[in-house]
């Protein structure tokens, strides 16, 4: 595929991306990849409403290496590590898309898919382990999840989705597909282990506020997955506290909106 076009259907996607409501403002980030070494990415911070294809850039599969002045977006690694582990890759999405999202906040993944979806998506949908975005912490739990999964879906742990096809049609499949088995997933958890038996999520969600109202019981968070966070603008850096155990890491406030 010539660059050009790459990048043509890298601004096709964007826009149906927000209009799908599968992102939003400029979260989340696509790409496609133009041969075995190269792929095109949404640039970082910016609106996908109106990009030009001056405004897409061009990364190195191997090497993660870039030109010109546009700053690619920081989840390029991400990108790179599907179109390395999944030759036959040849569009990726990184959604924050709702249910999906709910998943990300799990300890496992989704155990079993069957039918048309398992056709789609495969038989599993696994979670790569937590890191902030855009960092090595990330990309290598979402390189983790990608060579021991069997499908075109990895679930980012309190992060999002990232899905992956042929071309940006099947990418945009698997990605709404991921919705509806994210959803039957945690109906049939919630029969299984809290007694709600709902047919779909608003049910749910009210059945569950109603036993959370009703319960004396506190719920225990894990304060390692906790950060406090603070903006200096003069450095151009957020800078994020652990809660446990007082760690920080600093991000860059562009790769912020990635």
């Amino acid at each position: 595929m010539d660059v050009l076009t790459a990048k043509k259907l890298v601004i096709e996607a964007g826009e149906k991306l927000v209009a799908t409501g599968l992102i939003a403002r400029t979260w989340g980030n696509v790409s496609c990849r133009v041969d075995d070494k190269t792929f095109v990415i949404t640039p970082s911070g910016k609106s996908y409403i109106g990009l030009t294809p001056d405004d897409i850039v061009e990364v190195a599969i191997e090497t993660l290496e870039w030109g010109g002045s546009v700053k690619p977006s920081s989840e390029k690694g991400i990108h790179a590590e599907v179109y390395k582990a999944y030759p036959d890759a040849g569009f990726v999405i990184h959604t924050h898309q709702k249910v999906a999202s709910v998943i990300s906040t799990l300890s496992e993944g989704i155990d079993k898919i069957t039918g048309e979806a398992e056709k789609l998506i495969g038989s599993k949908v696994l979670i790569g382990s937590y890191g902030l975005p855009g960092t090595k912490k990330l990309r290598k739990g979402v390189t983790n999840a990608l060579h021991m999964s069997p499908s075109k879906a990895v679930v980012m742990a309190h992060h999002g989705a990232l899905c992956f096809g042929k071309d940006s049609e099947e990418a945009f499949q698997v990605a709404n597909m991921l919705e509806t088995v994210s959803a039957k997933h945690i109906l049939s958890a919630a029969k299984e282990r809290l007694g709600i038996n709902s047919d779909n999520l608003d049910d749910f969600c009210t059945e569950m506020a109603d036993k959370l109202t009703n319960s004396q019981k506190t719920v225990e968070i894990d304060e390692s997955l906790l950060y406090n966070s603070s903006c200096d603008r003069e450095s151009g850096e957020i800078l994020f506290t652990n809660k446990a155990d007082g760690s920080e890491m600093k991000m860059p406030l562009d790769g912020a909106a990635a």
